[in-house]
């Protein structure tokens, strides 16, 4: 059982990085999230620097379950079994997903390289990054329609590691974990985020520049025309 006070990062900031351990075996280099016997997990506040939320912030924001984790040698883990399955009505109103948790790392905006390590069945587990769509990162060749912008930021995955190259505009991200299905046991035990450092290019290299919007600067197929964004 992981107890004790919060912990400040050691090698918080851009150039160490923020390594989390929610296991109940310390490790170097590693905060010990507590948990304690009253209170459960760490719950996050603004004037602390990380902890698990009640909602995410996915718009609108989806209710995750803080108070039913549990915590053991092999991690935070949370049964939606135990928690309570939510109804078909409720799996509707977020997105179809059966809840799970949510960890929030307040952190400067810029480029992390995100690192899960699970203590539950990957196949059984869905991780997603500050309300982003987890299986469409994976299964989407192109972000757009017109099939020009190719999908080259795909989750990678090698056991129970799940890693993923993320640009945070916020001062937060949240990090969730949620089952497949209710009655599933999902687990986290480390979480690693490691800045991306600045790629320069050289004077003989042309900028890339990226429209981001709605239908305004969509790329249009052929059989769209005459629609076409400004982009």
């Amino acid at each position: 059982m992981v107890t004790g006070s919060r912990q400040q990062p050691e090698q918080s900031g851009q150039s160490g990085g923020y390594r989390y351990n929610f296991t109940g075996i310390p490790k170097d280099g590693y905060v010990a999230v507590p948990y304690e016997r009253q209170t459960g997990a760490v719950r996050y506040e603004d004037t602390g620097s990380y902890g698990f939320v009640e909602q995410t912030c996915a718009m609108p924001p989806r209710r995750v379950n803080r108070a039913q984790i549990t915590a053991g040698n092999g991690g935070f883990e949370l049964n939606m079994q135990e928690a309570g399955s939510r109804t078909e009505g409720q799996a509707e109103e977020i997105g179809g997903h059966s809840g799970g948790m949510a960890f929030r790392i307040k952190l400067p905006r810029g480029a992390y390289t995100i690192q899960v390590t699970l203590s539950s069945a990957p196949e059984d587990t869905i991780i997603a990054v500050s309300g982003m769509n987890a299986d469409a990162l994976s299964q989407a060749e192109y972000w757009d329609a017109a099939r020009l912008v190719p999908n080259l930021t795909r989750p990678r995955t090698q056991g129970k590691v799940w890693s993923y190259d993320y640009v945070c505009g916020r001062e937060y991200l949240d990090v969730e974990i949620e089952p497949r299905r209710p009655g599933v046991k999902v687990g986290l035990a480390e979480l690693v985020l490691t800045p991306i450092g600045r790629k320069y290019r050289t004077g003989a290299e042309l900028p890339v520049i990226f429209t981001l919007g709605d239908s305004t600067v969509k790329s249009y197929v052929f059989e769209e025309a005459p629609m076409s964004g400004w982009g």
